[in-house]
């Protein structure tokens, strides 16, 4: 099976020529980020807005770019391209460089998308499936807020990129370590070939953390681990040298067993349904059964830096 996948990875970006299936609508919203991501040029974000054949104000649209699965919105944010929907679909929780490092809420209806102010002073946010709680990055280490009563505490000393199970029962993350240098020249002008990214997992009950995945050599994961939605999967990158197309996409069991390839690419995100995962290239979005099947082309136009935030379960 994962050769026949690769193949068609291969033959979907090997070319400067893709085709694309016609756009069949999609359930919820998915956000995306854009453009130069860095401090000095912070880019921007969209949202493809599945739910809502509305015709928009131009001011709130992406110029020369379009989706067959509805109208490609702006959003009022400068992101880094991390966040996560609230459970109904209706707020972005979006990690922000610009000004200064937090994350705000970015609440999204029919008629327009708007900064809703500061959730918290750290970034990567995570929404539980609840609505009650977000994980975050702060100081090295993964917190969670409380919305009843708006307290944070820390749960994880060293890590990032959180993500809950469905069930608030568990939450994957990434943890950096020190691994064998391979080259000792190429390590002296790179540092960061002396680590890597490992994926690890929490059980909030138990407080017990256990390491999913485990890599020899340098593999970065830029993204957050996604968890189907029935819970029983997990979708994640792993990236050789930090950068596309080198990327990988893999999927295994909730509890870390049966890990294998899928496809190339960034950034996976499941379907509302737990039928698709969408990615990025680099320069669009695509759609696809994990079944198989052809891949659907989500985001047309000329962008660059396109980064997936989320797909909402509804909206």
């Amino acid at each position: 099976m994962a050769g026949s996948l690769l193949g068609a990875a291969v033959m979907l970006f090997g070319g400067t020529h893709v085709a694309a299936e016609p756009g069949s609508g999609i359930e919820g919203r998915i956000a995306f980020s854009f453009g130069d991501t860095g401090y000095d040029h912070p880019g921007q974000s969209a949202v493809i807005d599945g739910g809502n054949r509305r015709l928009l104000p131009p001011d709130q649209t992406v110029p020369r770019v379009w989706s067959p699965d509805g109208p490609v919105r702006l959003l009022p944010l400068y992101p880094v391209g991390i966040g996560s929907w609230s459970p109904d679909g209706r707020v972005l929780a979006v990690s922000s460089w610009y000004d200064s490092a937090g994350t705000s809420a970015i609440k999204v209806d029919e008629r327009r998308a708007y900064d809703a102010g500061r959730l918290v002073s750290g970034v990567e946010p995570a929404w539980s499936r609840d609505g009650r709680s977000i994980a975050f990055r702060h100081a090295g280490g993964i917190w969670v807020l409380n919305h009843n009563d708006r307290r944070q505490r820390r749960i994880i000393r060293s890590g990032r990129l959180p993500s809950w199970s469905p069930d608030g029962r568990k939450l994957t993350f990434i943890r950096e370590r020190r691994v064998p240098c391979p080259d000792r020249e190429a390590c002296e002008n790179n540092p960061s070939l002396r680590w890597t990214d490992d994926l690890w997992l929490l059980d909030l009950a138990t407080h017990t953390q256990r390491r999913l995945v485990s890599n020899d050599s340098r593999v970065t994961t830029e993204h957050p681990v996604r968890w189907s939605p029935d819970g029983r999967s997990i979708v994640f990158e792993r990236c050789p040298d930090g950068t596309w197309p080198d990327c990988s996409i893999y999927v295994m069991r909730g509890d870390g067993t049966e890990p294998r390839f899928l496809f190339h690419g960034l950034g996976p995100v499941w379907s509302p349904d737990g039928k698709e995962i969408a990615i990025s290239t680099g320069n669009a979005l695509y759609r696809r059964r994990l079944t198989g099947g052809r891949w659907r082309r989500i985001l047309f136009g000329h962008l660059t830096g396109v980064e997936l935030i989320d797909w909402s379960p509804v909206g």
